[in-house]
Order: C-alpha cells, then sequence, then structure tokens
C-alpha cells in the first residue's frame, strides 16, 4: 500500500510482465495492488524514495516462503533476462 514519497513501479511476472505504479490516489493512481499467492514481483522507486507497506493474508509464515535467486528465474523465464537482471543481484 503506498504510503509516501514517490510512485512505485511493481512488476508481476508472468508470461506477459504487467507492470504496475503504486502511488496517492489521482488520475491514473492506485494506491493498493493486490498480488495473488505464488506471484513473482519486484518494485523498485520511481524518484528518490518511496515509502510502502505490505499486507499479508493469511498470515504469513517464512516457512512457507522461497526466494528463488537470479539463475533459477533465468532459468524459468529466458525470455524475460533484461527484466530479471534489472530486479536480482548476481
Amino acid at each position: 500500500m503506498f504510503v509516501a514519497g514517490d510512485p512505485l513501479q511493481i512488476v508481476l511476472l508472468e508470461n506477459e510482465p504487467r507492470f504496475r505504479t503504486l502511488s496517492p490516489i489521482e488520475p491514473g493512481g492506485e494506491p493498493l495492488v493486490i498480488v495473488p499467492s505464488g506471484m513473482l514481483q519486484g518494485a523498485c522507486s520511481l524518484g528518490e524514495f518511496t515509502l510502502v507497506s505490505c499486507l499479508v493474508a493469511p498470515g504469513f509464515d517464512f516457512a512457507d516462503f522461497t526466494l528463488p535467486s537470479r539463475n533459477e528465474l533465468l532459468h524459468a523465464w529466458p525470455q524475460h533476462e533484461r527484466l530479471v537482471r534489472s530486479f536480482t543481484r548476481g
């Protein structure tokens, strides 16, 4: 959920990535984006800083969480190599 600062770009990784922009409520602005369970996502500020919060339901448990490596993502999504590289560390 957008709290303050500059807009935040979110990418949801699918066959065709979906880009969303979190920003204050104004024409074209979305203060909240719902990310489906199991969906890979990345985000970056479109300015100097962005303050957002993340709400998870049902409750979050690290036992259910996995963070794929850059290599795993490149193997799974070779058609999105540029995007994967821009949101991951080598």
